[in-house]
């Protein structure tokens, strides 16, 4: 009987915010494998909590040269527990950040395999060691002129498929030429940090993937304008980069967009892995692309599914069949699709209020993840047995998208009114966890009831008709109602308790349509249109508290 032939193994790679993982697969997609660097434990000269620095300005960043330290490790742990000679193929993610590679850029197909990489390749290598990361909202305000200077974020997200968020990469560039110059003048080359993954595989710089091009802020998608091409907007970053000119170099630091959806390879394994891990040199690297959008790809959504993972930050994606841009969330081209199918998309709704409140609430109320977990099994659904006694919090420590830019504090509210401490202080897991899925749920709403568009757009408008305000910041559980000002609180708390009173009623109606609708007695439209006014007036609530003390200042 002639040897058994080994099976053939597909590698895929996560550069993660703590982590730089690995993963092997064989040609059932059984997991064969698993490797992994910490940051923090492996690497511990570098000091990084969680691989990231933190610094006074709500500042996120982590260095450049942590990560090739990662890739020499990973890559000794691969070679000497795995025979990657059966590699074929090699895909990856990687976290949002950026790599500022300082001209001129060093020639990676000229790597010597006798060393490490991050021996050759080294901190000076680089413009900016220590890029921001996706928390990081130091170029909060950069983010907000660019949208001024778009006309506002409607025609920004009409524009470039989003709005203002301070991890934009258009406002981090912008960030870095008017914070430091120096800076500016010694790049060479700008990479996101999946690209930057990709480019050490294959021994030469690679261009980012067009959902990754889409998330920038400088992406002009053509959507299904007949005969147009997506491209590079050149107004946009001739206003990043304060001239013509320099709006060019943005372009060529950036280099050319892989519109091809994500199906074409990038290259062949480059030499230097070859001849240092023994790597088959036919191996091939497919298009890398961010760590939220490979989770939405692994997981094969159906039209009607959405994603929601949770993290440092708070991500909710779903399918979208039609590129219509709007402030409310970000909308990118699919990552993998032919190019002969009709185009699809990918909604993506964020939350930076996201695992630091839990943590929070798990400090104060718990002390352990296990016990966070046993309260929120045993407490009731909206903190209590009643239909019509409902809690809701809101953590908004830190501003968030749109329409949470402009608003921080705790708040929480019992029957209705504004209290400083539950009565039930385990009800304090649970609404945390509530209040953070719903808060996403109108939006998502609004995008897949396109076969109501009186319903999608009246939540849009909503919305949208509405100047968020700054809200005060009661961090503590026992700051005092009395400190919010209230110029016209008569009218504004009569609002609150109306919004909060129907929005018990139609949360009891879909109560009573899930029954019916276990029994056979209710469709699947009558959860659905339950469930769309539910999700539209908790909007409508949630903005009628906001008009109680606004300081529009």
């Amino acid at each position: 009987m002639p040897p058994k032939t080994l099976s053939t193994l597909f590698l895929g790679l996560e550069l993660a915010t703590d982590q730089l993982r690995a993963s092997l697969l064989d040609e059932n997609l059984e997991l064969v494998g698993v490797e992994m660097v910490d940051f923090d434990t492996e690497i511990p000269e570098y000091q990084t909590q969680g691989g990231i620095f933190t610094t006074p300005g709500d500042a996120y960043t982590t260095p450049v040269e942590m990560w090739l330290k990662a890739f020499d490790m990973l890559f000794e742990k691969l070679s000497k527990n795995y025979d990657v000679t059966r590699i074929k193929a090699v895909g990856g993610a990687a976290q949002q950040a950026l790599v500022w590679w300082k001209a001129p850029v060093p020639p990676l197909q000229a790597l010597d395999p006798r060393l490490p990489i991050h021996a050759q390749i080294t901190s000076q290598s680089f413009s900016l060691q220590n890029p921001p990361i996706a928390q990081d909202t130091s170029a909060h305000t950069h983010a907000l002129a660019l949208e001024a200077a778009l006309g506002g974020p409607d025609l920004m997200a009409t524009r470039v498929g989003t709005c203002a968020h301070p991890s934009l990469v258009a406002a981090q560039l912008l960030r870095v030429r008017e914070a430091w110059p120096d800076i500016w003048a010694r790049t060479g080359r700008v990479q996101m940090a999946s690209s930057f993954l990709a480019s050490l595989l294959t021994g030469q710089l690679v261009g980012m993937g067009e959902a990754e091009a889409a998330s920038t802020g400088l992406w002009s998608h053509a959507g299904s304008q007949a005969g147009a091409q997506s491209h590079w907007d050149e107004g946009v970053m001739e206003i990043v980069g304060g001239s013509r000119e320099e709006g060019h170099r943005i372009w060529s630091w950036l280099g050319d967009v892989d519109i091809s959806g994500g199906r074409r390879r990038i290259g062949t394994i480059a030499r230097y892995m070859v001849e240092r891990y023994g790597f088959d040199p036919e191996a091939i690297i497919t298009p890398f692309t961010s760590d939220y959008l490979s989770t939405y790809l692994s997981l094969c959504p159906s039209p009607s599914d959405a994603v929601l993972t949770f993290g440092p930050m708070d991500v909710m994606m779903a399918p979208a069949v039609n590129y219509v841009p709007t402030r409310l969330f970000s909308l990118f081209p699919h990552p993998a699709q032919d190019a002969n199918e009709k185009k699809r998309y990918v909604m993506m709704l964020t939350s930076r209020n996201a695992d630091v409140p839990r943590a929070l609430v798990r400090d104060m109320y718990t002390k352990s993840w296990s016990a966070f977990d046993r309260l929120v099994a045993i407490v009731p659904p909206g903190g209590s047995i009643g239909l019509d006694d409902k809690l809701f919090s809101f953590w908004l420590l830190q501003g968030d998208t749109y329409p949470f830019a402009h608003v921080k504090g705790i708040y929480r509210f019992e029957t209705g009114v504004k209290v400083n401490e539950f009565r039930d202080l385990r009800a304090n897991p649970r609404c945390l966890l509530e209040s953070q899925i719903l808060s996403s749920g109108p939006t998502h709403i609004s995008i897949n009831t396109s076969r109501r568009p009186a319903s999608a757009d009246s939540t849009c408008t909503t919305s949208s008709s509405l100047s968020v305000p700054s809200l005060p910041s009661p961090i503590s559980p026992s700051s005092s109602t009395s400190s919010l000002p209230s110029p016209h609180s008569a009218r504004s708390e009569s609002e609150v308790q109306r919004a909060v009173s129907r929005l018990l009623s139609l949360t009891k109606q879909l109560q009573e349509v899930i029954s019916l609708w276990a029994h056979g007695s209710a469709g699947n439209a009558d959860v659905s249109d339950a469930f769309v006014l539910v999700g539209s007036q908790f909007d409508s609530t949630v903005h009628a508290f906001w008009r109680v003390g606004v300081d529009m200042r």
